[in-house]
């Protein structure tokens, strides 16, 4: 059964219920909504409705949580794991209020009440599941880079923190053979003078580069 817009673009429902009662008065209610196009796909199992969410590629999925083949919160958890990316809204009884709050901890978007659904209600609740999917995907993807550029960073400290300790490693060994030369060098005066100073400048040189915080 689907319920279809004159518009080109519409938002893809799966609604996953096998009620037929309340699948056609989600239909009729979907069908009221004005300036919002639906495409409605049924599938009366968690069985049919998993394949239908490879099939249709839904926008948004309605879904009884006690379906003939899975009961309860179990139910919520195979559809989040088929499609983590796809919001969820679950639809429940009027004595099932407890069951679908806890969905909401689970992953749900939000619930609606069966018999306290009008098309408004229905159609907010769509849209504003499809837009706070959205947004929670766009903060991951967020948080994802920032990681990434985190990391990055990370690794190029090491690589400056190797360079550094490299170019430190080969200043000790000309730190040291200065030394030895200078004191074996038995000519004095301005040559003297000369390598005291290139010395200086390679000690003040390596001190410098030691206390670099890298």
């Amino acid at each position: 059964m689907r319920a279809v817009s004159v518009n080109k673009k519409h938002i893809k429902v799966l609604l996953i219920e096998d009620n037929q009662g309340d699948v056609r008065l989600i239909w009729e209610i979907l069908s009221e909504v004005r300036n919002s196009p639906f495409y409605l796909e049924v599938a009366s199992t968690l069985l049919s409705g998993l394949q239908a969410l490879d099939k249709v590629k839904p926008d948004i999925v309605l879904l009884d949580l006690t379906l003939p083949d899975s009961n309860g919160i179990y139910t919520l958890n195979r559809v989040k794991d088929k499609v983590k990316e796809v919001p969820v809204v679950v639809l429940t009884g009027m004595d099932d209020e407890m069951l679908a709050i806890k969905s909401l901890k689970e992953g749900a978007q939000d619930y609606l009440v069966k018999g306290r659904t009008d098309s408004e209600l229905l159609k907010r609740a769509i849209l504003h599941a499809i837009e706070r999917n959205k947004l929670i995907s766009e903060m991951e993807e967020n948080d994802r880079k920032l990681k990434e550029s985190y990391e990055k960073l990370q690794e190029q400290d090491r690589r400056r923190e190797s360079e550094i300790r490299n170019l430190a490693e080969g200043i000790i060994p000309v730190e040291k053979a200065l030394k030895e030369a200078l004191e074996k060098h038995s000519r004095g005066g301005e040559e003297r003078d000369g390598i005291e100073k290139t010395l200086n400048e390679a000690v003040m040189l390596l001190e410098k580069i030691k206390k670099i915080n890298v």
